[in-house]
């Protein structure tokens, strides 16, 4: 690959082309639905003019727009009115724990991944496994709505935290292609360094917030962290190999200390850093930061490297993951809601309409052959390279959190020098064990 693949001006579809990087008809309502719905109760919800949808997205926006859009098309559909209740994200899940245990909480909720836990545990919603039909579905979205052996929402995305890359800083510092290792990662970083002092080549996650992002990063050494069974390998011989790289390339200047997501957005939109992690849905941020259409244009899907000697696909840890779910409540409303909830999770319009206005992929496999998804290289290649690979980290735990946080105050004790790799790994670990043994 010769530096040309990434030069100034060079489209996202002709990049992705040059690097080779890159059913059944449901109706409108109740397509997932047998006789009878996950609560046990009466079948039909004739006697239903309302539903609630719960959702962080009808407070966020542009994103609001889409799902008020898709509220009245079901209305002016099947006669029963959609009520919106909109929660901002940081706020959503408290209140929902709070309304549940109040008894205000009905209709659909829509839950990422690690929501579902905690309301589980509350006994809040309702087991749709008898009435959903996984193979419509991809296999890892799937995934991302069971908990303790229930299907407890229909999926509606399963993205991934991966890498992204900034094509014209590439092509400007010389570098020839996507780096495939760690050694060809590190001469990037470094050649990035070269151009500019004053730019930062990756800007890696080294603060608490999101500092549970080394994970995949020591995964790619060959440790599994935490596996399905919750054994804790955190500690192990690669993982404190992929903190001592971290903090190597921290102390070469390749990375910077503190480093969260929304500044490394920022970074990356006023064209300061050619490696960032987020998620599919980046281009979107990012097209919020900046109007520099090259950048954006040249803002690519980079599978993250590898280690020479380690046989593992490229990492990602899983987000965004979830769906909506049904809470429990009367019979005829839990059926109403499962009818809604399968309608935004199966109607292919409904789908794309989701996909086109928030960049998150689908999981609905009809929808993954859509041409409206398939010709855009940016979502389809994310799905095929990165996210196709990802793995959960916490998300299955009630303390995920928790667990996030404890994974970023060691990254951030080894940056900043106060624990060496060992010592934070293994400290991390005992705390990670802790939490697994009272949950």
């Amino acid at each position: 690959m010769s530096p040309s693949n990434l030069r100034s001006g060079m489209s996202r579809r002709a990049f992705l082309a040059r690097t080779g990087v890159g059913m059944v008809v449901l109706s409108p309502a109740g397509a997932l639905v047998a006789c009878g719905n996950g609560g046990g109760g009466t079948s039909g919800s004739g006697s239903v003019e309302e539903v609630t949808l719960n959702s962080h997205g009808l407070a966020e926006g542009a994103d609001a727009a889409v799902y008020e859009k898709l509220m009245k098309r079901y209305q002016d559909e099947t006669g029963v009115k959609i009520d919106g209740n909109g929660i901002p994200f940081a706020e959503a899940l408290n209140q929902y724990i709070l309304q549940a245990r109040s008894g205000n909480l009905s209709g659909v909720v829509s839950l990422p991944q690690g929501w579902i836990p905690p309301l589980a545990e509350m006994d809040a919603l309702v087991d749709l496994a008898p009435v959903m039909d996984k193979s419509l579905f991809t296999d890892g979205s799937v995934q991302t709505v069971t908990y303790n052996d229930m299907t407890l929402a229909l999926p509606t995305t399963a993205g991934a935290i991966g890498l992204v890359g900034n094509g014209l800083l590439l092509d400007k510092a010389g570098v020839d292609g996507l780096p495939t290792d760690v050694d060809e990662f590190e001469s990037a970083l470094e050649a990035i360094k070269t151009l500019d002092s004053d730019l930062i080549p990756y800007a890696a996650m080294t603060g608490i917030e999101q500092g549970s992002d080394i994970a995949f990063w020591m995964r790619a050494f060959g440790s599994d962290v935490i596996d399905d069974s919750g054994m804790v390998s955190l500690g192990d011989d690669a993982s404190v190999a992929a903190l001592e790289w971290y903090k190597s390339l921290l102390d070469r200047g390749l990375i910077a200390p503190n480093m969260n997501r929304f500044d490394a957005r920022a970074l990356f939109a006023q064209g300061r850093t050619a490696f960032y992690d987020d998620a599919d849905i980046a281009p979107s941020i990012i097209e919020q930061e900046t109007s520099d259409s090259k950048l954006l244009d040249n803002m690519v899907p980079v599978p993250r490297p590898g280690v020479p000697g380690v046989d593992v696909p490229p990492q990602s840890i899983t987000w965004g993951g979830g769906g909506y779910a049904v809470l429990k409540g009367d019979d005829d409303v839990e059926q109403a809601s499962t009818d809604f909830a399968s309608w935004l999770s199966t109607d292919l319009e409904a789908v794309i309409t989701v996909f086109e206005g928030t960049g998150r992929a689908p999981v609905l496999k009809e929808a993954r052959q859509d041409e409206r998804f398939t010709s855009d290289e940016w979502a389809s290649t994310w799905a095929e390279e990165i996210a196709a690979h990802a793995r959960p980290l916490f998300a299955f735990y009630a303390e995920s959190a928790r667990m996030k946080e404890i994974m970023g105050e060691m990254v951030e004790a080894v940056m900043l020098g106060n624990k060496d790799a060992a010592t934070g790994a293994a400290d991390a670990a005992g705390e990670l064990e802790a939490l697994i043994e009272q949950s």
